[in-house]
């Protein structure tokens, strides 16, 4: 039997939901005190939002749909990782795992729901050959504790302000 990972609408959502219930239910919060009318302070204050939550938000889902769009990971019974993407299919052996790291934010380690970015997290597989792939949260929830369970190794941790998938320390595939 093997676990399938890829990037679906229903886990984008669930990803991104935090960040949307939030921004919903401040503007309620406004148009209930304020009666529909915007004074500066609120301008100011939805700027600042839209500067330091949605907009690095944003760009983190834009970046991880990018990078797992057309991707998918098979993980096998059989001991084996089968990462299938348009340019073709790479098969690796879990006992070659030579590195394997998980990424998040330090706000969705502190406050997560908090903040819009902190459901967004990335893990990176290395192997011998020198290759490696990424796994982000689009296509899985708990994606950290899921490749854990299924791969039996325990990922180094590692915190960022923001959880962009930064130069890999191998040759990406």
């Amino acid at each position: 039997m093997a676990t399938i990972f890829k990037v679906t609408a229903k886990q984008q959502l669930l990803v991104s939901l935090a960040g949307w219930w939030k921004y919903l239910s401040l503007l309620a919060i406004q148009f209930y005190f304020e009666k529909f009318t915007f004074s500066k302070i609120y301008v100011y204050i939805w700027i600042f939002i839209f500067v330091f939550d949605f907009l690095p938000t944003a760009c983190l889902h834009i970046q991880y749909y990018l990078k797992n769009r057309n991707a998918s990971v098979s993980i096998e019974t059989s001991d084996r990782i089968i990462y299938n993407t348009p340019t073709g299919k790479f098969e690796f052996k879990i006992e070659d795992i030579t590195y394997f790291t998980c990424v998040s934010s330090y706000a969705g380690k502190a406050a997560p729901g908090l903040y819009g970015f902190g459901e967004y997290r990335y893990c990176e597989i290395g192997f011998a050959n020198g290759e490696s792939i990424i796994l982000t949260s689009l296509m899985a929830n708990n994606l950290p504790i899921s490749l854990e369970h299924i791969l039996h190794l325990k990922p180094e941790q590692e915190l960022k302000l923001f959880a962009f998938i930064s130069k890999s320390k191998f040759v990406p595939v």
